[in-house]
């Protein structure tokens, strides 16, 4: 009797015990309806710019990453969305706004390398770098040296196009040449690839600057 009464008792209070957590596990996990404001709160915060498939064009695409994007650095989500969109332009991409949108992630300082879209972007950038501006250049390297990626390839490509670009640079009087050239010659060095034809325009430039009265 002993033995029956014992068992009576542990399993009545085994059946508290499971009773009272599993209230209390309910208690916890109560979660109140949000409204609608607060849903609408949380889409904003999470897509700042809404859905990226209303950037139907590449011109809207660069709009986007060099103007309100600026504006949400950290959103590391709507930047990797804003990359997966690029790689699927980059075909439709001009050279130069395909520079400007790698150097929008640069200026952005996203949180993880676009390595898809920087390679993509070389490979495209290496065969037409003779249709880039030299600032076109100049942004282009910015964007790999930020992201420490260091293609050859383009390296290559770009040391034998810009003896032309310089001297195209140079004799074109709407060229403010400083800016690009300084942005080029200090990327160059972020890569680890001294160009000597760089070198030798920004002496020039740099002689010129200092002689002038």
């Amino acid at each position: 009797l002993r033995g029956v009464a014992r068992a009576a008792k542990y399993d009545g209070l085994s059946l508290e015990r499971a009773t009272e957590t599993s209230l209390r596990f309910h208690l916890y996990r109560m979660e109140w309806p949000q409204s609608s404001s607060e849903i609408r709160r949380a889409r904003q915060t999470l897509r700042p710019l809404g859905r990226l498939s209303r950037l139907s064009s590449p011109s809207e695409l660069v709009e986007a990453v060099e103007g309100e994007a600026q504006q949400y650095r950290t959103n590391a989500l709507l930047w990797a969305g804003l990359e997966k969109k690029s790689r699927a332009f980059v075909h439709l991409l001009s050279p130069g706004e395909l520079a400007r949108v790698i150097d929008s992630f640069a200026a952005a300082r996203v949180q993880s390398s676009p390595l898809r879209l920087l390679h993509l972007a070389a490979e495209r950038l290496s065969r037409e770098v003779h249709h880039c501006s030299l600032d076109d250049v100049a942004r282009a390297l910015h964007a790999f040296g930020s992201f420490d990626v260091r293609d050859r390839r383009l390296l290559e490509a770009v040391s034998v196009a810009l003896p032309w670009l310089l001297q195209r640079a140079e004799h074109d009087p709407e060229q403010a040449l400083g800016p690009p050239l300084a942005l080029l010659c200090e990327s160059l060095a972020v890569l680890r690839w001294p160009d000597r034809e760089a070198l030798r325009c920004a002496v020039r430039f740099l002689d010129r600057a200092l002689t002038q009265p």
